[in-house]
């Protein structure tokens, strides 16, 4: 009896220490400087451009500067296009474009668009995108390289439908400053 006692409360000892060193994979936000390096985290290569008529005028008319705005259905964007038309339709002969609305064409039972600007000085932008199907993830990574303290505005605008994995993909956008003083 004290033999089954001893080695039951081994036993006991035993799967006590094991499963306290059990930990469940976690997935970490990645390091946006070595994110080409983590195998949870893919770039994505396949990346539509959408065209549309509104743009800076618009987006200074609602006072933002630097904007993200995720649409998953065709109704999001023509609410946007009509308030720009609202907005600032004046300006559509800028960008050579109609103020009637006409459909993205995009299939929004398959794709998510994405409209992204950032501006700022003297600066080179470029832009990545990776996806993480563990999170379910997607991560709009900028690349932002300072040029020069010249007086300059430059802009990046970035209007793309990207591949919809399920309802409940998140986006996340972050910047890598690269060259600043």
């Amino acid at each position: 009896m004290k033999k089954l006692s001893i080695l039951s409360l081994a036993l006991f000892m035993l799967l006590a220490v094991g499963c306290k060193n059990e930990q469940p994979t976690l997935y970490s936000l990645p390091d946006k400087h070595t994110i080409q390096n983590d195998t949870n985290w893919v770039e994505i290569f396949d990346i539509d451009t959408v065209e549309v008529c509104f743009g800076p005028f618009y987006w200074n008319s609602k006072g933002m500067i630097d904007h993200q705005i995720i649409l998953k259905s065709e109704n999001e964007y023509k609410a946007i296009f009509d308030d720009a038309v609202a907005t600032t339709g004046r300006e559509f002969h800028l960008t050579k474009c109609d103020t009637i609305y006409k459909p993205t064409g995009i299939n929004f039972s398959e794709r998510i668009m994405l409209l992204y600007s950032l501006s700022g000085g003297d600066y080179e932008f470029s832009r990545k995108i990776y996806y993480n199907k563990n999170l379910n993830e997607y991560l709009h990574l900028t690349t932002v390289k300072f040029l020069s303290y010249n007086k300059i505005m430059r802009v990046f605008n970035d209007n793309i439908s990207l591949p919809k994995h399920n309802d409940n993909t998140k986006i996340v956008f972050d910047t890598l400053h690269i060259n600043f003083p």
